[in-house]
């Protein structure tokens, strides 16, 4: 249980899945993925709702898999 004010780490994975067989869906996928890292847009995410909740010496990439490259 936590206390009222405590803050308690969840983890959750994202990732979206295609039907194997389903090339052109995977490569669209893939390829907006790409789009989303050149945008940076999950470091933008990160700023805005995670990094304030975070010790100062956190890495985004720690976190974070920008434009679907592992």
């Amino acid at each position: 249980m936590v206390a009222k004010g405590e803050a308690r780490a969840v983890v959750e994975a994202r990732a979206p899945a295609v039907q194997k067989g389903n090339d052109s869906l995977r490569n669209w996928v893939n390829s907006e993925l790409v789009k989303l890292g050149e945008e940076k847009f999950l470091h933008q995410l990160y700023q805005q709702y995670l990094a304030p909740n975070l010790a100062a010496d956190t890495k985004p990439e720690s976190i974070i898999v920008e434009g679907g490259r592992w």
